[in-house]
């Protein structure tokens, strides 16, 4: 009898009855946040990509605010009146998302607060304002191929692209954090899927006068207390900024692609496999646990739910608390749609 033939995931809504889970379709929406997190933990993509459990994060919500901001900032021109215009946008943007802010959660959410969103947009304006920055495009986005067969296409988001003094036509991608702006900070950057993404995406619509990828780093930092004199204190920091420029060669590119279809791969095979999954079974033989991860970045959210349920499938009918649902569908994010990108433009 001939094997029956793996479904690929722009084919998953033909069987989406079939599915052992409600089917969603965002699941065959595919960018580099969804890849990475699946190379980082199957189960834990699982739970926040194919359940659509989140926990609320702070974090993400100040991340979307402070690129609205920065793309403000843009639009009006790097001087420090357009730097208090969009800081005033993005206090009316954190008016929006947290009404009635009690002050013991505002001071948790240090050092990621309007205050220091103001000085960060200042601090920005003077360093860069005499370099020469020109956005062609803000928050431009679509799809481009990896693959033509099988036809594979990933959804890409730049923050910025343009022209830039000292790279010429690149991409910039706000990163912000509460780390120092380290060597050890930039160098996550060289490999990682998403400036991949973007590095492909800009060649194949610009061809090889693209340059690659700025990440366009600010740490955002409380005011350094200070001393008596008006020194601050040994070790204290302040608001610091910093560009890496990811440029990747087309061997290096090579590997990304190999990586990012292998993922593809797995990721399809993974969803075969839940098709023939159901509640009964002791464990979930599919989207597997990767245990070395549980750690990282200060802890996963999803490891009490590993430790009580070996299969998640018994109990899906509604996210536990503290958790909602939300499905990620990266094209909602894109306010430029570029649409299918597949050869140079």
């Amino acid at each position: 009898m001939k094997a029956k033939a793996a479904l690929t995931l722009q084919q998953l809504e033909t069987v989406a009855s079939s599915f052992p889970v409600t089917y969603h379709p965002t699941w065959s929406v595919v960018d580099s946040t969804k890849l990475n997190l699946y190379a980082e933990c199957p189960r834990k993509y699982f739970y926040e990509f194919v359940l659509g459990w989140r926990r609320p994060s702070h974090d993400l919500v100040f991340g979307r605010m402070f690129h609205e901001a920065m793309e403000q900032l843009y639009l009006n021109g790097l001087t420090a009146d357009s730097a208090i215009s969009a800081a005033e946008h993005f206090n009316k943007l954190w008016e929006e998302e947290y009404v009635n802010l009690d002050m013991e959660l505002f001071e948790r959410f240090r050092p990621k607060t309007p205050d220091n969103v103001l000085r960060a947009l200042l601090a920005y304006v003077k360093r860069y304002s005499s370099v020469w920055h020109k956005p062609r495009e803000l928050e431009l986005g679509g799809k481009v191929h990896i693959s033509l067969e099988p036809e594979r296409l990933m959804v890409f988001k730049m923050d910025w692209f343009g022209e830039h003094e000292h790279y010429g036509l690149c991409v910039l991608e706000h990163k912000t954090t509460k780390m120092a702006l380290s060597d050890w900070w930039a160098r996550q950057f060289f490999l990682r899927l998403q400036l991949g993404t973007y590095n492909h995406a800009g060649k194949v619509f610009c061809g090889q006068e693209f340059f690659g990828v700025v990440v366009n780093g600010i740490s955002i930092c409380n005011s350094p207390r200070l001393k008596r004199d008006g020194e601050p204190y040994a070790n204290s920091r302040d608001i610091e900024l910093r560009q890496v420029p990811v440029n990747r060669s087309n061997a290096t590119m090579g590997s990304w692609l190999f990586t990012v279809n292998a993922l593809w791969d797995e990721l399809e095979a993974d969803f075969n496999k839940l098709l023939t999954c159901n509640a009964a079974q002791p464990t979930l033989e599919c989207f597997r646990m990767n245990t070395n991860s549980c750690t990282n970045y200060g802890g996963c959210q999803f490891w009490d739910l590993c430790c009580a349920r070996q299969n998640p499938l018994q109990s899906v009918a509604s996210p536990p608390d503290g958790f909602h649902t939300a499905y990620w569908d990266p094209l909602n994010e894109i306010k430029h749609y570029k649409g299918v990108v597949s050869n140079a433009s």
